[in-house]
């Protein structure tokens, strides 16, 4: 609902606009007496202190291109909006007029605090903007302040009880602050003293040379914060006593004082030149036709074989090697190369980064070029290849003796089958990949028959034979994907991925009759051997490798029972023992 403000006089206890607190009003002669004698002053104190901030903002917006002079000139803008608002409440007469001039105050105080902000961090971390989001956070206290208070004529949430109280000195606009308003001026007051807070810090970590800058900016925003202190502490009964106008002009001069007589604002491009000049790496700047505009001391030493550089000169004259390496155009972010040139202590290599100088935007006018000696690097980098090629030669014929003991730790030495090792190691992740494929998995194991009594009739050697001959066949009836193992003294398995039963047991018959049909000779004697086999199936007879070669084994072991030289699955009665 919108409040309707109107004049009228209030008896008993007063509230001065500005602070909303209360102020005792003394019906004397001698008090209206001060209040017309200091109006004079106060209005030209107020006129002073807009002059004071208006000719600083005029000064910042001057140097706009220096980091934080924007902020700054915000800032002396926003105060200057302060006093306008200040004056101009002053000699108004209307209570709409005097409420007005009152959210301008408002307003420059809010901004003030803000920019002042935005100045302490970017002088804090030498950044030209502070981070957007802690900007915006910090906005946007004030900026819902302003429209708080911008807004009190429709809710009536900010101001309580505003009305004109008439003096001799003038018409004064009376209220008090309500809660909600307290905490938006608590908000802008917060930003104000962190940004002090800020400056105070860089204050104590600055350089001897750069504490005077900052101390007067220092000086020039706290004296004011400390005499609206001292107005709400001690001369709130006085209308025209408040101190801000005479601490802002004083502030005013302090910051103007740090900012022009100590040169804040050129620091930073002075700080660069110094950096330059000192700095390792070599800078020159060039025109669009390869002469010599500018050059640090590092330049300098890089040409001294040939009398160092001249302004004007041709690089390419001065530094033998240079035009050759300048690059014919350059790309949008610069160009980056290795280049060789020659020095007082001979050739030497450079890495050289280009860009091009074009401050219009569209027309080359010259080239900066910085050049960093990387003559140890390279050198370095020399010998760090020829250890790197020998360590890679040392590491091939490592790797080829690993793989060569891999092998054998993985096969069989007589067989050339994989050996027991590797089959523990592989099985069970067969039947993990099984199981994640939906696949079945055949197990086949081995045993050739009365081995026992080859060996003890013909001697090892033909045992050995024998083994081999199985090993060979097993290795041409199965397929790349089975894993052939000799499991054991004449015992062996195969493992057959994906395959399914019928294909098992056909592989298995296939080995089977093959190795039947082969005959060994020792001593003049054709040595004939039979096989006999057990098969088991995952997942129908066991889910992991032990119990599939356990029941396998069941199943070979029924095999000799039947007279040997058999293959055959396992049953059902195999499976239940086995999990019995």
């Amino acid at each position: 609902m919108r409040q309707e403000y109107h004049e009228r006089e209030a008896p008993g206890r007063r509230f001065y606009k500005k602070y909303g607190i209360r102020a005792h009003y003394k019906e004397n002669a001698e008090y209206s007496h001060i209040m017309v004698s200091t109006r004079g002053i106060y209005i030209l104190f107020c006129v002073l202190s807009l002059g004071v901030s208006l000719s600083l903002a005029w000064y910042c917006i001057g140097r706009r291109r220096e980091p934080g002079a924007l902020c700054y000139g915000a800032v002396s803008l926003f105060q200057a909006l302060w006093i306008t608002g200040t004056l101009l409440d002053l000699l108004a007469t209307t209570i709409q007029h005097k409420l007005s001039w009152d959210l301008l105050q408002y307003a420059g105080g809010a901004g003030w605090a803000v920019f002042l902000w935005h100045f302490a961090a970017v002088t804090a971390s030498a950044r030209i903007k502070p981070p957007r989001p802690l900007s915006l956070l910090i906005a946007l206290p004030a900026i819902a302040g302003i429209l708080f208070m911008a807004t009190d004529p429709f809710h009536g949430l900010a101001r309580i009880d505003p009305r004109l109280e008439s003096r001799e000195g003038g018409l004064f606009l009376i209220y008090e602050f309500s809660p909600l308003a307290i905490i938006a001026a608590a908000c802008v007051l917060l930003v104000l003293l962190h940004a002090l807070l800020i400056l105070l810090r860089a204050f104590i970590r600055m350089h001897h040379l750069y504490r005077r800058q900052v101390g007067f900016v220092i000086a020039g925003h706290a004296i004011p914060l400390l005499g609206a202190a001292v107005t709400l502490a001690a001369l709130c009964d006085f209308p025209l006593r408040d101190i801000s106008p005479f601490t802002i002009t004083t502030g005013g001069l302090l910051a103007a004082w740090g900012l022009v007589r100590y040169r804040h604002f050129d620091t930073i491009p002075m700080a660069r030149d110094l950096l330059i000049e000192t700095m390792d790496d070599a800078v020159i700047v060039l025109d669009d036709n390869a002469r010599v505009l500018d050059y640090n001391k590092a330049a300098s030493d890089i040409c001294a074989a040939n009398g160092g550089l001249m302004i004007g000169a041709d690089v390419g004259t001065m530094c033998p090697g240079m035009s050759e390496a300048l690059p014919a155009d350059l790309a949008p972010g610069g160009i980056r190369r290795d280049v060789v040139l020659e020095t007082p202590r001979g050739p030497a290599h450079f890495e050289m980064k280009s860009w091009d100088l074009s401050p219009s935007g569209n027309v080359v006018q010259g080239r900066l070029l910085v050049l960093r000696d990387i003559s140890e690097r390279k050198n370095m980098e020399l010998e760090l290849r020829k250890s790197h090629d020998l360590l890679l030669a040392r590491l091939d014929r490592a790797k080829a003796l690993q793989e060569k003991l891999e092998e054998m730790a993985m096969r069989d030495p007589l067989t050339g089958l994989f050996n027991r090792y590797f089959l523990d190691e592989v099985f069970a992740k067969e039947l993990v990949r099984a199981e994640r494929s939906n696949e079945t998995v055949g197990c086949i194991l081995l045993d050739i028959d009365f081995f026992k009594i080859v060996n003890d009739e013909y001697g090892h050697q033909t045992g050995d034979l024998i083994l081999k001959a199985l090993g060979d066949i097993m290795r041409e009836f199965t397929r790349k994907s089975d894993i052939t193992c000799r499991y054991g003294g004449e015992e062996f398995l195969i493992i057959m991925p994906g395959a399914r039963e019928e294909i098992v047991l056909d592989r298995a018959e296939a080995v089977r009759s093959h190795f039947a049909a082969v005959r060994s000779r020792s001593g003049g004697h054709s040595i004939k051997a039979t096989l006999s086999g057990g098969i088991s199936m995952y997942p129908r007879h066991a889910s992991d490798h032990t119990a599939l070669i356990r029941i396998a084994d069941k199943a070979l072991y029924r095999a000799k029972r039947a007279g040997r030289n058999v293959v055959l699955i396992a049953e059902d009665s195999e499976i239940s023992a086995d999990q019995g």
